[in-house]
């Protein structure tokens, strides 16, 4: 790698731009480290509206793509608030990064910075003004960690900031089989899983089944079912989250049932909807993505349920998937259900602008503030009934 690569912003107008990006990914040397999240045609079937695009840059030696990053672009704020308080809202665009950019032959951490340095250099001279950089996968004790690390401390063309605290980005080898994967699972996780399964079986008298939606064909019966069940959640009355948009999600999910990664399931009770789990299967990983069950059948721990099922299926599949990516956010349940993980964090890059830095510096004071009154009503065990607060008052996100 030499000391000052050259990164060129690719041309993703159209999706026959993005299929040539994506054939010089694949017959290149950065084909071994592509991920879902990285994939230009999986960014672009997320974009698919006027208001979202694709940005890609591209490090090339010779005629091969040695070094990719992949972003996407669409209409954000920068949230200035106290817990789930919010005190300003400033309209941004976002340049949106699921996964850290990869570079090919940078084998010592020195030449990789150097690259990524470069990168972002790059990046910054490219930024419309209200735009910022939001990554959504920092790990701990990487290349990219350690570059931060030293930005945050020195004045840079970015305002490196920290958004919240480090979570856990959890996984499971899968196995061979639902019984290889119970092996490594503490005994009293294996023994609640069965014991799950036994009841819940025994309720509904047998009377239910898993279906796995795969082809573009299938998809509109997934959105239907999915989107009846995420509408009697809480998450979708109190936070303005689950599945929304019918024409945005049939849209996408027939983009990527198209490209064979399309992989989610319904579990139905008596021929009834009542838990559903959104995902795609890619190379050999599964990525959970989005899910949701009905509340009235909570007592029967439906998503758990449902999360053996999808693993019997996987791992008796012929695509030999071997991982179950939990993704981002962490529960109780996807520490007891996870076999790895490692600590990641989200970070912004802010242009040291005027603006830029009064965002920054207001976000780092906030989010001081707000992590110390949040461990004072956590020590009270008063965080619960603080946010029941806000959200009757209607001043939570």
């Amino acid at each position: 790698m030499t000391a000052s690569p050259s990164w060129r912003l690719a041309n993703t107008a159209t999706r026959e731009n993005i299929d040539k990006l994506s054939v010089d990914l694949f017959r290149g040397p950065l084909a071994n480290q592509m991920s879902l999240l990285q994939d230009p045609r999986w960014l672009s079937a997320l974009a698919g509206e006027p208001a979202k695009s694709v940005r890609a840059y591209v490090l090339r030696a010779d005629d091969a793509v040695v070094g990719y990053a992949g972003f996407l672009v669409h209409p954000s704020a920068l949230r200035i608030a106290f817990g789930e308080l919010t005190l300003l809202s400033m309209p941004v665009r976002h340049l949106r990064s699921f996964t850290a950019p990869i570079v090919a032959g940078a084998v010592r951490t020195a030449d990789w910075q150097s690259a990524i340095a470069a990168l972002l250099q790059q990046m910054r001279q490219d930024l419309a003004p209200d735009e910022v950089i939001f990554l959504e996968s920092v790990i701990e004790d990487t290349s990219l960690m350690s570059l931060f690390k030293q930005w945050e401390v020195k004045r840079h063309e970015f305002r490196v900031l920290q958004n919240g605290k480090p979570y856990q980005h959890r996984s499971a080898l899968i196995g061979d089989s639902f019984d290889e994967y119970l092996k490594q699972l503490g005994s009293r996780t294996r023994a609640d899983l069965r014991s799950t399964r036994k009841k819940f079986i025994a309720h509904v008298n047998g009377s239910f089944r898993t279906r796995c939606f795969r082809t573009p064909d299938e998809v509109a019966d997934f959105v239907v079912d999915a989107i009846a069940i995420s509408r009697k959640t809480y998450q979708y009355d109190l936070l303005g989250a689950g599945l929304r948009d019918h024409e945005a999600l049939e849209r996408m999910y027939r983009a990527t049932a198209g490209l064979g990664w399309f992989r989610s399931y319904v579990l139905y009770a008596n021929d009834e909807p009542v838990a559903f789990q959104a995902g795609h299967l890619y190379r050999r990983r599964y990525h959970a993505q989005e899910i949701g069950y009905d509340p009235e059948w909570a007592r029967h721990h439906v998503g758990i349920f449902l999360h053996t099922e999808i693993v019997t299926d996987l791992a008796a599949s012929e695509e030999d998937a071997q991982w179950f990516d939990f993704g981002i956010g962490d529960t109780q349940h996807k520490q007891r259900l996870s076999t790895h993980s490692n600590a990641g964090s989200y970070y912004y890059l802010i242009p040291d602008t005027w603006r830029g830095s009064f965002a920054a510096a207001s976000l780092r004071a906030t989010n001081s503030a707000s992590a110390a009154i949040g461990a004072v009503l956590e020590r009270f065990g008063l965080r619960q009934k603080a946010r029941q607060l806000l959200r009757r008052l209607g001043a939570a996100r």
